[in-house]
């Protein structure tokens, strides 16, 4: 039996993530594109992205507090918690970066990106 292949979700993920040059997008995200709302690409995009990541709510934490900085972005306030938030500022632009634990595992990741 031959059976018809669907596209690849993998290289669609990736292909999505390729909008957002300006912030960390760790290895096993999967990108929430029915709770996501974008506007723009690249280094102006505006809106909520929502990825889950294989990544338990505390190394997510540390991963966006790490390389954050190195993306360019200054930390603002952190608060590690059940619910955890990142604030970060990069020329006039904010991010907001709030974690949580999944159900099951991982961790859902919610990146909010403003102008000042």
């Amino acid at each position: 039996m031959t059976q018809t292949s669907s596209p690849d979700k993998a290289s669609s993920t990736a292909t999505a993530f390729q909008l957002f040059t300006d912030i960390p997008i760790p290895p096993g995200t999967s990108f929430d594109t029915e709770n996501s709302l974008i506007l723009g690409s690249g280094e102006g995009w505006t809106g909520r992205l929502i990825v889950k990541l294989s990544k338990n709510p505390s190394d997510a934490f540390a991963i966006y507090t790490i390389e954050m900085p190195e993306f360019g972005w200054k930390p603002i306030a952190s608060v590690q918690s059940g619910t955890s938030v990142l604030t970060f500022t990069r020329g006039n632009r904010a991010a907001t970066i709030q974690i949580e634990g999944r159900a099951i595992t991982g961790s859902l990741v919610q990146i909010t990106m403003i102008p000042q």
